[in-house]
């Protein structure tokens, strides 16, 4: 067990070094479709490079003979009782804390997936495209998508429904929950790595401009969309399994003209 964490701490610092690459050379293009690649090739890459092995041969004289001496059984024996392996207890240690966080994380991305499917088939149902449905709650701080489902508050969809289903409709035809779960998913094992967490966001992040960008090229009016934005920049994210409308960040959307 302690040799597979010492291949996923191998694998967390290749995604750091993958993700600092990816911040100095990439983070500011708005490529966002080869971003996406990069994001999503840099966790699998990361995962694949602790596997790969180099064999360096090195010639070498052969040591002088040692004299075997031999050593009373009795008196070994006593000193390997008496003495404590603290590297063997430190491996334990380390083996039973991975494996709480593994399973806490497991609990909470099925919390999260229940509470998704719940609010799903909490409100009215309807289908408005193929394979799309949409629910209609009574309260919810902000409009998010997990499939081939969008789920909206009635306010929303009196104020914005044409801005937020091309929102969330554009998140389902590019398929960024599957982004997401797979993130998720890795997050189970890599739960203590910060480069996951980062890269994460970054995808994140990428699935709103790329939705974002939907939504404009339908031309929808900029400076109402980004007012839509702002309002919803500080809504909750309860929601972390699904794709929400929800900015953080909110310093690229000068890209909207307005």
């Amino acid at each position: 067990m302690f040799a597979f964490l010492t291949y996923l701490a191998q694998s967390a610092l290749c995604l750091a070094a993958l993700y600092l690459l990816y911040k100095v050379t990439m983070s500011r293009e708005t490529l966002h479709r080869l971003n996406r690649v990069l994001l999503l090739g840099s966790i699998l890459l990361s995962a694949l490079l602790p596997l790969c092995r180099v064999k360096i041969v090195k010639e070498f004289d052969p040591a002088p003979a040692v004299t075997a001496v031999e050593v009373n059984d009795v008196v070994v024996a006593e000193v390997a009782e008496l003495g404590i392996d603290y590297i063997a207890l430190l491996k334990d240690f380390a083996v039973m804390l991975f494996v709480v966080g593994v399973a806490f994380m497991l609990v909470r991305l099925v919390v999260g997936i229940y509470s998704v499917l719940r609010l799903i088939h909490s409100g009215r149902m309807s289908v408005i495209a193929e394979d799309v449905t949409l629910t209609v709650v009574s309260e919810l701080s902000s409009p998010f998508s997990w499939f081939g489902h969008i789920v909206a508050s009635e306010k929303d969809m009196q104020e914005y429904r044409p801005m937020i289903l091309s929102h969330e409709l554009a998140h389902i035809r590019l398929r960024h929950s599957w982004d997401v779960l797979l993130v998720d998913v890795a997050l189970c094992l890599w739960w203590f790595n910060p480069a996951m967490w980062l890269f994460r966001r970054e995808l994140q992040s990428l699935h709103e401009y790329q939705a974002d960008d939907a939504v404009l090229s339908e031309g929808i009016d900029a400076k109402t969309y980004q007012l839509l934005l702002i309002k919803r920049a500080v809504g909750s994210r309860l929601h972390s399994v699904a794709n929400c409308l929800n900015h953080s960040n909110l310093k690229k959307t000068n890209h909207y003209d307005v």
